[in-house]
């Protein structure tokens, strides 16, 4: 047995990937075990390796230091004669003086983590690295790749436009426990005889296709987000389709010349319904009007004399008077109502006629008619 570092802070700075051996071993074995070890930082580092028994806690093996540059790695390969007892295997990567340091060692990779890393061929390209809930886990700009830890799973790489080049597409990988996975993109530079052509359209139901001088197309975009190509200089043209509600915007003709970018944009008008004004009142303040539509919709309502007015659609409305006691109620009304007309619609009610006052005169001759008629009854 040998005295092996302890180290009482972890920090992954160095990885033991990609080995395999037999979780029980039997005694005077002699165990041959390969394994990859990895830097986890940017910095060269010295590192060397343990291989502890778990189940006695003692120290089997420690290696020489390897000198490992950042994010690289050495293969190594180490062989124990088991001693006479049964025990269980770990490797440990430690670094020299971690009791001081706290620079210390990790035990293997954990089973649902890898690395991902990153760059771009050029100083201004720029890539974000997503995992499958679209969280950013890895932004690296430049050519110089970066890494992270991170848990197994699905991830995407995405990258930035840069001005005067192509983009990388972008790319999805499968990280498993242990992997290393790069993301390396590859900006194309536009090539002096080509330019760019974008298109896109001021609403989300906007659609543009561009085609160049042979009618050929060459960039469909729906939306607002643009959208461009790299494409052969000559001239082009945009066509906007049509949109229920929009009056769709012209065609737009341009020439791209080497090394230019043109944008194709079109903004598409909404269209006003064809309208006019109605009013209505009455002649009377205890009047009461609703207006209806075509389809019996009350689209105006008016009390009293002073007159109501609202801005409708065109089409046909009818006024109908609510009734109000001691008074006879207008009929009601119809009218068609056009493109920036007004019209009113006015109702009179009329006051219903009470039985005259009798006058001076009748009322006497009815006293006399009563006093014959009484004096022709005490005759009988």
């Amino acid at each position: 047995m040998v005295d092996c570092i302890k180290c009482s802070n972890y920090q992954k700075n160095f990885l033991v990937r990609n080995f395999s051996y037999p979780n029980s071993v039997t005694a005077g074995d002699i165990l041959k075990i390969n394994f990859e070890l990895y830097n986890n930082t940017p910095n060269t580092g010295d590192v060397f390796v343990q291989v502890y028994d778990t189940v006695n806690d003692v120290c089997i093996k420690q290696t020489e230091v390897y000198t490992i540059d950042g994010y690289n790695s050495e293969w190594i390969v180490i062989k124990i004669t088991m001693p006479e007892q049964d025990l269980d295997l770990e490797i440990a990567a430690v670094t020299e003086g971690c009791e001081d340091s706290e620079q210390i060692y990790i035990i293997s990779d954990p089973a649902d983590e890898g690395i991902i890393c990153a760059k771009s061929n050029i100083e201004d390209g720029v890539v974000y690295v997503e995992d499958e809930n679209e969280n950013v886990v890895l932004e690296v700009e430049g050519t110089e790749s970066d890494c992270v830890e991170t848990p197994t799973g699905d991830y995407c790489a995405y990258w930035e436009s840069v001005e005067g080049y192509e983009k990388p597409d972008y790319q999805c990988k499968t990280l498993t426990a242990g992997e290393v996975i790069n993301f390396n993109g590859e900006y194309k530079k536009i090539t002096p005889d080509n330019g760019v052509v974008c298109a896109h359209s001021n609403i989300e139901h906007g659609a543009v296709t561009v085609e160049d001088e042979s009618e050929n197309e060459i960039l469909n975009v729906i939306g607002t987000t643009k959208k461009c190509t790299e494409t052969p200089v000559g001239e082009y043209c945009a066509y906007w389709i049509e949109v229920d509600g929009y009056t769709k915007p012209s065609y737009q003709c341009k020439i791209l010349t080497e090394g230019e970018t043109i944008t194709f944009y079109g903004e598409y008008t909404a269209i006003s319904p064809d309208q006019g004004e109605i009013c209505a009142h009455s002649n009377i303040k205890e009047g009461i009007v609703s207006v209806e539509d075509e389809s019996e919709n009350e689209v105006l309502k008016a009390y009293g004399t002073g007159k109501t007015c609202k801005t409708v659609n065109v089409g046909d409305y009818t006024a109908y008077w609510q009734t109000v006691k001691g008074y006879i109620k207008p009929s009601y009304q119809s009218k068609t109502l056009n493109k920036d007309e007004s019209i009113t619609f006015y109702g009179e009610y009329i006051k219903e006629s009470e039985p005259p006052a009798p006058e001076e005169n009748d009322l006497f001759l009815i006293i006399i008619l009563i006093i014959i008629l009484i004096l022709a009854y005490i005759m009988l």
